[in-house]
């Protein structure tokens, strides 16, 4: 239950993603970022906090390594999702280990996507700017999208 958010333009990129922590009825403000970089690419993941810990730990920005790489550990929870973000392509890891690269400019995962695609789909904006208002439509229409939002970006 979350959101992350980003869109490109083929010079920069950006990506957001909130901080809300849920456990069945109970939420609860993270401190650790669901969004993170490796070099030049932008990554976000939701779905599991272990998930998150084992991305970021890895340092692996290239989509099909990073699947691999998290093919080979033991007991990964159901539901997760990794965007991976470049200037130049948007791609999804899913919890299935398939790999998707998308067409669109932009993208949203997690329980809010469909609100954030919207947003996203009918900015005119900046990937920065798109992104902050997609974040914050989100949290206005969704009960499992929390501020503070961490919004990275490239270019």
């Amino acid at each position: 239950m979350t959101i992350i958010a980003a869109k490109r333009d083929g010079k920069t990129c950006a990506i957001g993603g909130d901080s809300g922590a849920f456990d069945d009825d109970t939420v609860f403000i993270s401190t650790t970022p669901k969004v993170w970089r490796v070099n030049n690419t932008l990554l976000g993941a939701c779905g599991n906090f272990r998930v998150i810990e084992l991305a970021k730990k890895s340092g692996i920005d290239d989509p099909i390594a990073l699947r691999n790489y998290l093919a080979e550990v033991n007991h990964l929870p159901d539901a997760w999702s990794i965007l991976v973000v470049t200037a130049k392509s948007i791609s999804e890891i899913g919890s299935d280990f398939s790999v998707v690269t998308f067409r669109e400019t932009y993208c949203a995962i997690g329980s809010g996507g469909s609100i954030s695609m919207g947003v996203l789909a009918a900015s005119l904006s900046t990937p920065k700017i798109a992104v902050q208002m997609a974040l914050k439509v989100t949290e206005r229409h969704s009960i499992t999208c929390r501020p503070p939002f961490t919004i990275l970006t490239t270019g």
